[in-house]
């Protein structure tokens, strides 16, 4: 249950779970979450990584894709790197290799070849790697063909950067996207406009639903906010100084209505 749903060790510590396991079955001693973290965690790690080396050991030679990423969180650099690779019955497959502390101290490509390099070494797949997936960077460009792989540009990335420096950048969507973001912005600070949101919501027959802020690296995300804005209009409308015009009210609606295609279209696309 802990590995299955990403629970932290303390849980079997925890007053609610002890009360728990004693309904379930009284005389079962829960072991301690040092149990857990320091052996039986360890135990299994062994176990599934000789199976991983086993399925990785039977691929071919250019027969692996594999995906990589860095990213930041609380001051610390991490990287993951993803296997793709077809099976002998056919079935695509992935496996998750590496989610890491980065080893280095920036991210230019030098570093990112070696922390690159190590993960292959470790799980025997030099010679299996056919290509390698990241976003357009350009020190993992440099990093890939230091480590003479082909590098294939992440679309969804590419798209991102398209959209945001086009359609994201017209200045009346820009502004259409600055009240939109200020009305969601209203709602996440204020309690008592929210309430006011949710009555009006029940009065017109509508669920409760609470404003969805946008994230700038997901495009699609945009989409969520605009249409979450054009769902709730009826209810916004009747809150005090939050207010969309009817222009930007149409615009809402046909830039939503774009970019929901064009988010469909990513939907659809194999991930590699």
């Amino acid at each position: 249950m802990l590995c299955l749903e990403s629970l932290p060790f303390s849980l079997v510590e925890s007053s609610g779970f002890q009360k728990f396991i004693k309904v379930v079955c009284p005389k079962y001693v829960t072991p301690s979450r040092t149990y857990f973290s320091r052996k039986l965690l360890p135990k299994y790690y062994e176990i599934v990584k000789k199976k991983v080396h086993n399925v990785l050991g039977n691929c071919s030679l250019n027969s692996i894709a594999i995906t990589t990423n860095i990213w930041t969180r609380g001051g610390h650099d991490y990287i993951s790197v993803t296997a793709h690779f077809i099976d002998k019955d056919i079935q695509r497959n992935h496996l998750v290799l590496e989610v890491a502390g980065f080893d280095g101290p920036s991210h230019a490509a030098s570093f990112v070849a070696d922390n690159l390099k190590q993960a292959f070494i470790k799980w025997h797949i030099q010679r299996k790697i056919i290509a390698i997936v990241s976003d357009n960077a350009a020190n993992m460009k440099a990093a890939i063909r230091q480590l003479s792989v082909e590098h294939v540009g992440c679309t969804a990335h590419l798209l991102q950067l398209v959209i945001n420096s086009g359609c994201l950048n017209a200045p009346a969507i820009k502004e259409m996207l600055h009240t939109a973001r200020g009305i969601v912005t209203h709602f996440k600070h204020s309690v008592t406009s929210l309430k006011v949101l949710h009555n009006y919501q029940k009065s017109l027959g509508q669920k409760e639903k609470c404003m969805v802020q946008d994230e700038p690296t997901r495009w699609d995300s945009t989409f969520h906010i605009l249409d979450r804005l054009l769902e709730q209009k009826d209810a916004i409308s009747d809150v005090k100084h939050v207010q969309l015009s009817q222009e930007e009210k149409s615009l809402i609606n046909q830039f939503a209505d774009e970019i929901e295609g064009d988010s469909n279209a990513e939907d659809d696309q194999p991930k590699v």
